[in-house]
């Protein structure tokens, strides 16, 4: 019998997580060791997935702050956001690239926490989803198949 391996796995991103209560401060800190992550998984006491720091949305609210300092010192529970998707592992990339893109227009191009059972197993960029899309085929090939079915 042969293994599964998940096709996730192979563009699966390692993603840093943080407690509901730790400061901003703590999420910017780990943006910058962090910087391919796309984003943080804010859990809960357990560990399970409670919000999503998603970098640009976090760096686009500090910069645009009078008051950076007071935002940073403030839990990150105040600045996450919903998970706008959660897919397990195991999930095949068409499906979850389908799921991503029926989110609201401004989530779609959000990071995806993947799950491996009660576990983060890390998020996944939708560019990196994108790109294992089969390509179309070029349009002559696309006539000469319309050819054939004549």
């Amino acid at each position: 019998m042969m293994a599964y391996t998940s096709k996730l796995k192979g563009i699966l991103r390692p993603v840093p997580q943080m407690e509901l209560s730790e400061p901003c401060s703590q999420a910017e800190a780990l943006m910058f060791r962090y910087p391919d992550a796309g984003c943080i998984a804010v859990v809960d006491r357990v560990g399970r997935p409670a919000g999503i720091i998603v970098y640009n949305r976090f760096f686009h609210l500090l910069t645009a702050s009078r008051n950076m300092g007071y935002l940073l010192r403030q839990p990150v529970q105040n600045m996450m956001s919903a998970p706008s998707l959660v897919a397990d592992l195991h999930a095949e990339p068409e499906e979850v690239l389908q799921h991503a893109e029926n989110r609201h227009k401004i989530l779609r191009r959000d990071p995806v926490l993947v799950m491996e059972g009660e576990r983060i197993a890390g998020a996944l960029q939708i560019s990196d989803l994108e790109l294992l899309q089969p390509a179309p085929a070029p349009a002559r090939d696309r006539e000469q198949a319309a050819g054939l079915s004549r």
